[in-house]
């Protein structure tokens, strides 16, 4: 999502126009927040900062400075937070039922499997800081990759699992 709507029935002014809904940039109504009244019976609609690639950047960055960033910088340490990349998601495939010939299941954890896919993401960011990739660049590639993908499916060249 790009950007935020948020709808009036009427332009700022004097008599300003009455809050309308929340839409998205395809139009349509989305929860984006919680309504608050405060005691002089003000209501506030309340939208949380979504997560960027700059916050998990710069707060993987300094965390990584705090610990004398053991993983290492440029090419060599891409190597070690890939590998430890791959520990990870070998550890959120043991949260989920990922064999699908077995009749034996457990329940999955959510909690676990979140702490794993986390765990995943902040060495993937680490992997980016070594090699001093920014979030813009990284941005870049990721909708670069969406747009690859939606002409894919676009053009029948993927299946169903």
């Amino acid at each position: 999502m790009k950007y935020i709507d948020i709808v009036f029935d009427g332009p700022p002014g004097p008599e300003s126009g009455r809050f309308v809904e929340v839409e998205d940039g395809n139009g349509h109504s989305i929860n984006a927040g919680e309504w608050l009244e405060s005691l002089d019976g003000m209501h506030t609609l309340r939208i949380p900062q979504p997560l960027t690639f700059a916050e998990v950047l710069s707060t993987q960055q300094a965390l990584q400075a705090k610990m004398g960033n053991p993983t290492g910088f440029g090419e060599v340490g891409v190597k070690e937070n890939l590998l430890h990349v791959m520990v990870e998601a070998v550890e959120a495939l043991r949260e989920i039922n990922f064999k699908p010939w077995k009749t034996k299941t457990h329940e999955v954890d959510r909690t676990k499997l979140a702490t794993e896919l986390t765990d995943i993401l902040q060495f993937w960011a680490n992997a980016a800081l070594a090699f001093g990739l920014t979030a813009e660049e990284l941005e870049q590639a990721l909708r670069l990759k969406w747009t690859v993908n939606h002409k894919r499916i676009e053009a029948n060249e993927v299946k169903s699992a």
